[in-house]
């Protein structure tokens, strides 16, 4: 990425809540989080809401490629929309390869978006 293309928020250490997902939209509600990413430059760690519970892992960072490790999470159940939502998004953040950062940050398998988060 060159300096013209530097995003005004940092991938790394911003809290991201997702906004959509294998593109419908993500919208938090009185039965339903929004899931959440942090990536920890210290610890090569993501970690976050999944929806119900929180989870974690390993990620590894080159330039723009982006691949996360097996995430562990707490096992509270919830409502089932959430549970869903849940299980989705764990499931995409396994085929994510790629990352930029146009307005939001999108991560992508290296063929389509597959999520979108905003910055608060």
């Amino acid at each position: 990425m060159s300096s013209a293309e530097q995003p005004s928020v940092p991938l790394v250490g911003t809290d991201w809540t997702l906004i959509e997902l294998n593109g419908k939209a993500v919208s938090a509600s009185a039965n339903l989080r929004a899931p959440t990413l942090k990536l920890d430059p210290a610890t090569k760690r993501v970690s976050g809401q999944s929806g119900v519970n929180r989870y974690a892992g390993a990620y590894e960072l080159d330039g723009a490629k982006l691949k996360f490790g097996s995430t562990l999470a707490t096992r509270m159940a919830g409502p089932p929309e959430a549970m869903e939502l849940e299980k989705d998004f764990l499931t995409a953040l396994e085929k994510v390869s790629t990352w930029r950062i146009k307005s939001e940050l999108e991560l992508s398998d290296g063929k389509a978006v597959l999520m979108k988060f905003r910055a608060p």
